[in-house]
């Protein structure tokens, strides 16, 4: 799913964090960059931040299942499956109509 993993990200993940932040600042409208950087914020326990960041991307890219698949992942840590499970089908619901 994603280059990082939870054992490879604890040690580093101040500067894991920050280079995936300063390339979000610098390209906000890369969907790759948003997506690693969400996942770097669940791997080092801060899923919110995650939501945070699908969710910006979201506004600009509605259409992007990936955002939506990662966002219910970050919503799946926080225990909220409620909003996992509204995620997961609005990806069905974009592999539908594509």
């Amino acid at each position: 799913d994603s280059i990082l993993s939870r054992n490879r990200v604890s040690g580093k993940s101040g500067v894991i964090q920050l280079a995936y932040r300063a390339a979000y600042c610098l390209d906000g409208d890369s969907v790759a960059v948003a997506l690693q950087l969400a996942e770097v914020y669940r791997a080092t326990g801060n899923p919110q931040a995650g939501v945070s960041v699908c969710e910006t991307m979201l506004l600009k890219y509605p259409q992007e299942p990936e955002l939506f698949r990662r966002l219910g992942a970050c919503y799946t840590d926080m225990n909220v499956p409620e909003a996992a499970q509204m995620c997961e089908h609005q990806v069905a619901a974009l592999a539908t109509s594509a």
